[in-house]
């Protein structure tokens, strides 16, 4: 995935247009997301086009202020948000579906390519850096471990559930998405060393056999497949409620 912008300053008020270009895939077979993260946040899906552009789903925050729209013949995908506030300050992704054709119940990507955008006031902005939370682990190499996605506000046993990690200086990757455990798919990276588990309230990450290039930031996620999304708190087993924690190998 290449982002065809990299930094967009912009003033309250104003429209923001990004485009996107995917490459090594058929572009054509994929539905297509647009991602966001706020500074300190956790990620946030904001829309999705449907490989065709026959339909589009938006979020609710950005109902009415987003537009998506998409060339497959130049393997292209675009987002409009207008009426920009200070809360549209994040830094922006887009991101191939994991499965072909229909968008499914999940956002999840192989690689997700970021753009950056700064809201200005006047002549006075600050810039949104990405930030993660102090919560850590340390595993040997070939260890395991587990990490719990407290959930609220849904029951995560009806709705497709994700994983996402962020190495250090890379991009987000995308690694389960998880209905049932017949009805799953798995990144090759970690094929035969991560599972995934769900119940009413929770959603697991079983990592064993773990290597140096797992160290990463890790992330739960979830898209219930109508115009909104639920979000999830990524939690350590022995710290809840934070987000972001990072795993080193």
């Amino acid at each position: 995935m290449e982002s065809l912008e990299t930094t967009v300053q912009k003033k309250p008020g104003e429209a923001l247009s990004l485009s996107c270009r995917g490459s090594g895939f058929n572009f054509g077979g994929y539905g297509m997301n647009w991602i966001r993260q706020q500074a300190g946040n956790s990620l946030e899906w904001i829309g999705a086009i449907w490989y065709d552009a026959s339909k589009t789903i938006y979020a609710k925050p950005v109902e009415g202020r987003l537009e998506i729209t998409r060339e497959n013949s130049r393997n292209m995908v675009y987002l409009k948000l207008t009426g920009l506030t200070a809360q549209d300050s994040a830094v922006y992704y887009c991101a191939r579906d994991h499965s072909g054709a229909n968008i499914s119940s999940s956002t999840n990507t192989m690689l997700l390519t970021s753009v950056l955008l700064l809201l200005m006031a006047g002549c006075v902005h600050s810039q949104v850096v990405l930030t993660q939370s102090e919560g850590s682990v340390t595993v040997a190499p070939g260890g395991s471990y587990k990490l719990t996605c407290a959930c609220s506000g849904f029951n995560p046993s009806g709705n497709w559930m994700s994983w996402v990690r962020q190495a250090p200086g890379k991009g987000l990757e995308w690694i389960i998405a998880y209905f049932i455990e017949r009805i799953k798919h798995t990144t090759q990276s970690v094929q035969g060393r991560f599972t995934a588990s769900k119940d009413s309230s929770n959603f697991y990450l079983h990592m064993s056999q773990l290597k140096p290039e797992d160290t990463a930031v890790y992330y739960c996620a979830t898209h219930s497949g109508g115009t909104h999304t639920d979000s999830c708190t990524r939690t350590r087993v022995e710290d809840k409620h934070r987000e972001g924690d990072s795993v080193r190998a």
